[in-house]
């Protein structure tokens, strides 16, 4: 009995010694999540919106992820949406990368190649004036019977830019557009300068798939 209780002994001190170099430490919980890799993988499709401007509807196919982060290249914004609907700034060709959360935290990412294609284009109707012209109103824009943008003032379509003004671009927040299908229109505007005298402007303007036109009026030109 006193052998055996002196080769346990031994035995032990053998184990504790080797372990003490070479025996794996049992990860934690928070060991073992930083180790596994994600349960969720990244997929997207897409499709054009015909009825709009150079805009996307994505459709997220990803598996088993419970949130998710959009970034979209061409104008740099992001979204958290599941599906979302964006608006890029113009048609072209840019990459899109989606990245799937799972319940752990855990990330996969997507990066897939968007062509964006418009059928579709702006255009943005400026009014302009010098500052010793009188105020011109009403004032409204004539496309065969389609008549827009009718009124005595107030609103984008109304709003005069003064010459010492930068005018805006088609894609600054609060401009005004009108989208139209791609070709070649006539356009009629006209503006009251008193009862009696009004000024016309006419020609043409040109819609591109995905563009922004810009037709400025300026009063002190009108006949």
């Amino acid at each position: 009995m006193k052998k055996s209780s002196k080769f346990s002994k031994l035995l032990l001190l053998t184990l504790l010694f080797s372990c003490s170099f070479g025996c794996k430490k049992v990860p934690l919980s928070n060991d073992l999540n930083n180790t596994i890799s994600s349960l969720a993988t990244a997929s997207f499709t897409y499709t054009i919106d015909t009825s709009k401007v150079s805009t996307v509807i994505f459709k997220n196919t990803s598996i088993g992820g419970s949130s998710f982060l959009w970034e979209f290249g061409l104008d740099n914004k992001k979204s958290t949406l599941s599906n979302p609907i964006h608006a890029f700034p113009f048609d072209g060709e840019t990459t899109v990368k989606l990245t799937a959360y799972d319940s752990l935290g855990k990330s996969n990412s997507y990066i897939g190649t968007v062509k964006i294609k418009s059928t579709k284009g702006r255009v943005f109707f400026c009014h302009r004036k010098f500052l010793s012209d009188p105020a011109l109103y009403p004032f409204y824009f004539q496309f065969g019977s389609d008549i827009w943008g009718q009124g005595t003032g107030g609103g984008t379509l109304n709003k005069f830019y003064l010459t010492n003004t930068p005018l805006p671009n088609c894609s600054d927040s609060g401009v005004d557009t009108y989208i139209q299908n791609v070709g070649t229109y006539d356009y009629m505007a006209k503006g009251q300068k008193d009862q009696s005298n009004w000024l016309t402007w006419s020609g043409k303007y040109n819609v591109t798939a995905g563009g922004c036109t810009t037709v400025i009026f300026n009063y002190r030109d009108g006949k």
